[in-house]
């Protein structure tokens, strides 16, 4: 009896794609902070390496033309050989309301976890809290991830997919809120219940006792005493909140660069005494 051959769509080369979204890097990994590498690797781990690599040949090209991203949601549309782009969506499964509860303590508690993310950067201690937690910013099923695409290729994930796989990785490069907003919370949802949780468990700050200074003798330089700079660790932000009408995530950003700037300025003059 004779061998029954297996179908296959013949390759075919796609279509330019004018104006498209191209991976920065162009050769060797696409993503460049750990976490944008890790989402790749743990796709890999499910059997989708050969399907990833055909994607990152369309991610490089710019043939992913839009990307939406959304609260457990991706809808973009990629080019391939036919005229019509093809349609993608891929759903990730958000994390319980419960559990999210308890991810905004523990980050009330880690303030500098904020502070990093408000730098666009994830430290590697936030996912280890998080796993104490029993969650992960990452999958951990392939079955957990739902995706499709109009092409005709029966293969899930297709090339087409996989492309925006390595578009939304190295999104995360620049913006990791982005990796909380697939698994159900925005930036200013994150914001918000830090700074509810904050106000909740804010204590009065003790007032400064104010010496008395003589106004003739003040610029006189008599009385100048030479004082050591105190590094803190933790950003003073984490520790007071800002008022409502400032407590705004961009401002709280901003506070946190100028925080930063100062006490690298301090430590340089620390380390000329």
């Amino acid at each position: 009896m004779p061998k029954r051959k297996e179908y296959y769509y013949k390759p075919s080369k796609p279509r330019e794609a004018k104006g498209g979204i191209k991976a920065h890097t162009k050769r060797g990994e696409i993503g460049s902070k750990w976490y944008s590498k890790k989402l790749i690797s743990v796709l890999k781990s499910y059997g989708w390496e050969n399907r990833l690599s055909r994607g990152a040949r369309y991610a490089r090209t710019g043939q992913v033309i839009k990307i939406n991203i959304d609260k457990g949601n991706v809808e973009a549309y990629v080019q391939g050989s036919r005229s019509k782009p093809y349609h993608i969506k891929i759903i990730f499964p958000a994390i319980p309301e419960e559990q999210w509860k308890n991810i905004f303590k523990m980050l009330n508690e880690h303030k500098e976890v904020v502070s990093e993310l408000l730098n666009d950067n994830v430290p590697p201690e936030f996912e280890d809290l998080l796993e104490k937690m029993n969650t992960s910013l990452f999958i951990k099923k392939p079955n957990d991830i739902h995706m499709s695409c109009t092409c005709p290729d029966y293969a899930v994930p297709c090339k087409h997919i996989a492309a925006v796989f390595y578009i939304l990785a190295e999104n995360f490069d620049t913006d990791p809120f982005l990796m909380l907003l697939l698994r159900g919370k925005n930036k200013q949802d994150i914001m918000s219940a830090v700074s509810n949780t904050n106000e909740s468990n804010s204590t009065e700050i003790p007032e400064i006792e104010n010496n008395k200074v003589d106004l003739y003798t003040f610029w006189s330089g008599n009385d100048m005493k030479t004082v050591r700079i105190d590094m803190v660790k933790s950003n003073p932000l984490s520790r007071y909140p800002l008022p409502d009408e400032l407590n705004e995530p961009e401002i709280m950003k901003i506070l946190f660069e100028y925080y930063n700037n100062i006490k690298k300025g301090a430590e340089k003059l620390e380390n000329n005494r």
